[in-house]
């Protein structure tokens, strides 16, 4: 589930990569789909996370919330594994984005194209750091880390255009938004012990402390390396796309259908 929602995030960075620099733009439509689609699928990913994060956290104690923990990630797992439930839904939907996907008569992909969406995608990615910069509050850095994502995907998409360069770019985003991933993790675990916490108040209230302390360290360490990541201005970055001359002609893609896939009992 993990990889399908990251390819989903991936696909749409390509989205945006394409028509950002193009007079039509991405479509709402599009976007919001791949967006229900990745979200339909975070539940059992989410109750993943809190488990490993209270490991992290206390992985001797309060045994009765661990225990609460594990039921949620169940009840999470078995919506997944239902033949019936979230997967046929989201395939479904999957269905509909591609034959739209597939009818279109021709994709922007020309150098100057490519260029101006990039160049697009970074100056999102530079306003989300402005706003984290002026305030690290979760929904900052989580902007943030969306932004660095689509930064990060672009970049390994046009290696072609700057080997070097783009490679390196794609790595410092990444590494940017996996400390951003980590930050959000804490923060969703300190308000899911915040709900708890009438419950079992000495251990809540200090796994809330703890959770606290590791979200505010990788706010910090995500904000330091999306400096690395977006020091050049959007412009410099359109014209080392823009340079690259000597792109491989491309062809609107077949979008084929995929076979179908039975949901096992392992998944989730």
């Amino acid at each position: 589930m993990h990889t399908a929602r990251k390819d989903f995030k991936r696909l749409r960075s390509l989205l945006r990569l394409a028509y950002y620099g193009s007079d039509r733009g991405i479509t709402r439509r599009e976007n919001a789909m791949l967006r229900e689609a990745g979200r339909r699928l975070s539940a059992a990913r989410d109750a993943t996370v809190l488990v490993e994060t209270f490991d992290v956290l206390d992985p001797g104690g309060a045994a009765a919330l661990r225990e609460q923990l594990m039921r949620e990630r169940e009840t999470a797992g078995a919506a997944i594994r239902d033949p019936d439930g979230v997967v046929t839904e989201v395939l479904e939907s999957l269905a509909a984005l591609r034959d739209e996907l597939g009818a279109r008569e021709a994709w922007p992909h020309t150098p100057a194209q490519l260029a101006r969406g990039y160049a697009r995608v970074h100056r999102r990615a530079r306003r989300a750091l402005r706003d984290a910069e002026a305030d690290p509050c979760d929904a900052n850095i989580h902007t943030l880390r969306k932004r660095l994502k689509d930064v990060w995907y672009c970049s390994d998409l046009l290696q072609p255009a700057a080997p070097k360069r783009m490679s390196r770019m794609a790595k410092r985003a990444h590494k940017a938004a996996d400390a951003a991933g980590e930050e959000h993790d804490f923060a969703v675990f300190e308000a899911w012990v915040g709900q708890v916490a009438a419950g079992d108040g000495d251990a809540a209230r200090g796994l809330a402390a703890a959770a606290e302390r590791g979200r505010e360290d990788r706010a910090s360490r995500t904000i330091d390396q999306a400096r690395k990541v977006l020091a050049r201005k959007p412009k410099a970055e359109l014209r080392r796309v823009r340079r690259f001359s000597s792109w491989p002609p491309l062809e609107t893609p077949v979008i084929e259908s995929p076979a179908p896939r039975k949901v096992s009992s392992g998944d989730g």
